[in-house]
């Protein structure tokens, strides 16, 4: 499920844009990656089911950040 999520480049860039060790709003997210809202959305959807992206609420504003332990464990695992 791990891989499968990072299949889209979109996805890819995704995680590498967000902080270590913090949030990032999904507006500066979308604009950072050049990708509206809704596509955001979508391809978080598919992060945060995969583990590898938490997603919290604030208000209208939805903040994510990256879980690195569960990306790093995936890919040890694979050596």
């Amino acid at each position: 499920e791990i891989f499968a999520a990072l299949a889209d480049p979109v996805r890819v860039r995704f995680v590498r844009e967000l902080p270590h060790g913090s949030e990032c709003s999904g507006k500066t997210l979308a604009s950072k990656l050049g990708v509206s809202l809704a596509l955001l959305s979508h391809h978080a959807k598919i992060l945060v089911a995969s583990g590898l992206v938490r997603k919290r609420k604030e208000g209208q504003t939805t903040y994510y950040s990256a879980d690195r332990a569960i990306l790093k464990a995936s890919v040890d695992g694979l050596l």
